[in-house]
């Protein structure tokens, strides 16, 4: 008898080398990243010379442009947008081809966007590592480099939120894509999530220099867990005590997002009508 996981394995297997196809799409995607980190932490350096407050900053000019270029290396991590993939396959009417499967729907999409999202991450986080960390120190924006882990604990922190904050993202894609069953086009609901999601989980301003109204709903949303937080272990701001809370609230968020997910998908699925020849 086929043990239960199969299918799922052979969706990330198909899903993950699909991907790995369009690597002249992740190549022109990965010198994107290269161009708007240097102008964001361009920004940010002119920001920091031109503060004039009395109260300290919670981040070094350092700091804040580690945390920008850290935001670079994983952008494709962060669910900014619904699964392309998804959202054709409903908007065409071949989503009653995964209808009619012997799987779990929802943890069918589920693996498939975290397959798109790792391979997405994977094609891109070494090279702008290598630009940020061993590039820049040599040049004149030596300021606005990538600065190296603050300890191996922290890096260790990194790599293990980052790893769960991945289920995250396949979560919040997948039910991102779903609203496809409701609309003609992905644009609009494409366009609400980026803004949404990119400022909330600090790929815009670092979260930790936001402060008053707008802290207390960050904090209140799960995004910061995907990218926020684990850049603060890389920078040392949070240490190895701080990470059972980090990834019990990760956790935690995964359960209400797959749980929430699941019985949207399914009142979707009931009102739903597949059109063709």
């Amino acid at each position: 008898m086929k043990k239960f996981w199969q299918p799922y394995l052979a969706a990330f297997r198909g899903r993950a080398k699909a991907s790995l196809q369009y690597r002249s799409a992740a190549l022109a995607g990965m010198f994107t990243q290269f161009f708007f980190g240097l102008i964001l932490t361009m920004v940010m350096e002119a920001w920091y010379q031109s503060y004039t407050g009395s109260a300290p900053l919670p981040l070094s000019l350092h700091q804040a442009a580690s945390y920008i270029w850290l935001g670079q290396m994983v952008f494709a991590l962060i669910p900014w947008r619904g699964d392309p993939e998804l959202q054709n396959l409903v908007r065409s009417g071949e989503v009653g081809r995964d209808l009619v499967r012997p799987v779990h729907i929802f943890s069918l999409w589920f693996i498939r966007s975290l397959a798109w999202r790792y391979v997405s991450v994977v094609l891109r986080f070494l090279p702008i590592l290598i630009f940020s960390a061993l590039i820049l120190p040599h040049t004149a924006l030596r300021s606005i480099a990538l600065m190296p882990p603050a300890s191996t604990a922290g890096l260790f922190g990194f790599l293990v939120l980052l790893s769960t904050g991945s289920l995250l993202s396949a979560a919040i894609s997948v039910l991102i894509s779903c609203f496809q069953f409701r609309q003609i086009s992905a644009v609009g609901m494409n366009a609400i999530a980026a803004a949404i999601i990119s400022f909330f989980s600090g790929q815009i301003v670092p979260l930790p220099l936001i402060s008053g109204p707008v802290e207390l709903i960050y904090r209140l949303l799960p995004f910061r867990y995907m990218a926020d937080v684990p850049y603060r272990f890389w920078l040392g701001s949070l240490t190895l005590a701080d990470l059972p809370a980090a990834l019990t609230a990760q956790f935690l968020w995964l359960a209400i997002l797959l749980v929430g997910g699941h019985f949207y998908v399914n009142i979707q699925l009931r009102q739903v009508t597949i059109a063709g020849g």
